[in-house]
């Protein structure tokens, strides 16, 4: 009963807050990005030639493509490819200049919030194996 407790106020939480797309919210004047065409509204298929269905592999893509990264954009019917070079910000990754538009999905909230619990169980079960196997000790539990 916890466990779909959780699960609910998590969908709550990221249908209120959003979950972001692949779809271009912003682009930053000035930035790589803007300077090679992309336009807010425009929806991130590919980067570097590779399907993205989840913003958090468009970042990670970016960040791996070093100084220049090729994006497969949709925008209205028309499918784009632009080549745009990339910066270092100051958090030391790759990027060109673009956010994401969040999305209000009851839906994908509930499939996030799915996957989460999932993954944190799934930490929890290993952390106790590891416990009762000995490759983790009691203080490992508490702080110091």
């Amino acid at each position: 009963m916890n466990i779909l407790l959780a699960v609910l106020i998590m969908t709550l939480l990221y249908t209120w807050a959003g979950n972001p797309s692949t779809t271009i919210d912003q682009v930053l004047e000035g930035a790589p990005a803007y300077e090679a065409g992309v336009l807010s509204g425009d929806r991130v298929l590919a980067v570097s030639g590779i399907e993205t269905t989840e913003w958090t592999e468009v970042v990670s893509r970016i960040n791996q493509a070093g100084e220049e990264v090729t994006l497969t954009v949709k925008r209205g019917a028309e499918t784009l490819q632009l080549t745009i070079p990339t910066y270092v910000n100051e958090d030391g990754r790759h990027v060109i200049g673009i956010t994401c538009r969040l999305q209000h999905s009851v839906w994908k909230a509930f499939r996030y919030s799915l996957a989460v619990t999932g993954d944190f169980m799934r930490s929890m079960r290993d952390f106790f194996v590891q416990l009762f196997t000995g490759k983790a000790s009691s203080d490992d539990v508490v702080g110091v």
